[in-house]
């Protein structure tokens, strides 16, 4: 028998996530099941991550269990530092907790103590549950110290950080949110993991919309371009469905051209990236001066203009439904444009052939 099956022996997934909290809740000392409860996690960490991640959902139960007392939801905070391991564990819940019985003084007393490996992450969940009745001018100015530190320089994996707290601290700064941004995106140069665990939620429309994105920085676009660029080529998951690129050229359709140069363009990504991206641009309201714009950055700057541009305007031809109209008013008006042009008609003609016969045969006859 695993020592997994001996503290969670059952089949059932909800039965194994709620036996942390079965046992602490028929404990004569909660504080001391914990702390065993908690062992065996750290054993099987070092013995299996797959499974300590999996018994982690188990311990989270016992977490929350401690932060209905205060000494308990201390002794976890506590044993929940001194371990150095976090996997599986989401430690924002029993921060709230922790500032629900103790003062800000005291909470951050207690996080300071964590080692340099996490302190980093600790900090940072201390300012994320800040209780908002509670920030003050000095709040928001701790705030910026810590993340000027240098405390995750070393910090090499943990969970994604979601910003959204920071509008508790605007009421004493309106600016806090491009200041913060800003000197998150100052670390690219020692951490590009610590800027994508900052950046990565923003740039996932499941979490943030793009208008809300673009709203946020409205008073410095070029931030938020210069971050989109950096995240596109560090974090292959940043903008899937392409609907911020969309939002930012409408904007500023120079940005189009930069977004091809500098991440599209790119050896790693060159005809084999997911074109989802460069298909958004056909739904923009200024859509073929911009697909014109980066059709044409590639023709001038690709070493073979045959080649470079036929995956290109593939993204452009090869579009949802909803979009064949516009497509097809794109390519009605390159082929008018350009019908001298021997390497675009023939790279034209090579992504049109993909779409079928018909498709085929129209544009032909527009030729």
């Amino acid at each position: 028998m695993s020592i997994y099956d001996a503290v969670f022996p059952f089949e059932d997934g909800f039965f194994r996530e709620s036996y942390g909290q079965h046992v602490l809740s028929n404990a004569k000392n909660p504080s001391v099941a914990f702390g065993n409860l908690f062992d065996i996690y750290l054993s099987c960490m070092n013995s299996d991550t797959h499974i300590a991640w999996e018994i982690g959902e188990g311990i989270q139960r016992a977490v929350n269990y401690m932060s209905s007392d205060a000494q308990n939801c201390k002794y976890a905070v506590e044993k929940l530092i001194q371990s150095q391991r976090l996997d599986g564990i989401y430690i924002l819940s029993i921060v709230k907790s922790l500032f629900s019985y103790y003062s800000p003084e005291e909470v951050h007393s207690i996080i300071c103590r964590a080692h340099k490996e996490t302190l980093d992450y600790w900090l940072f969940v201390y300012y994320h549950e800040f209780p908002a009745e509670l920030i003050t001018d000095n709040t928001v100015q701790d705030f910026y110290a810590y993340l000027l530190c240098e405390y995750d320089r070393d910090y090499r994996r943990g969970p994604y950080r979601e910003l959204r707290f920071l509008s508790n601290f605007e009421k004493f700064d309106p600016e806090v949110f491009l200041k913060t941004v800003q000197l998150i995106f100052n670390k690219r140069n020692y951490s590009p993991f610590i800027v994508t665990c900052y950046f990565a939620l923003l740039f996932n429309s499941h979490c943030y919309e793009a208008k809300e994105i673009i709203q946020q920085f409205r008073r410095d676009l070029a931030l938020l371009e210069d971050i989109y660029i950096f995240e596109c080529l560090n974090h292959t998951l940043t903008d899937l469905d392409g609907t911020l690129l969309k939002e930012i050229c409408e904007i500023d359709e120079s940005f189009s051209k930069r977004y091809y140069a500098e991440v599209y363009a790119e050896e790693r990504y060159h005809r084999h990236e997911d074109c989802a991206k460069l298909q958004c641009l056909v739904r923009c309201k200024n859509d073929i001066s911009i697909i014109d714009s980066i059709v044409n950055e590639c023709s001038n700057k690709g070493r073979y203009v045959y080649y470079d541009l036929a995956p290109v305007m593939k993204a452009f031809v090869e579009v949802p439904k909803e979009f064949v109209q516009a497509s097809d008013i794109w390519v009605n008006h390159y082929i008018s444009e350009y019908n001298q042009d021997l390497d675009k008609m023939r790279a034209l003609f090579e992504a049109i052939a993909e779409l079928g016969t018909r498709i085929e045969k129209y544009h032909l006859f527009v030729f």
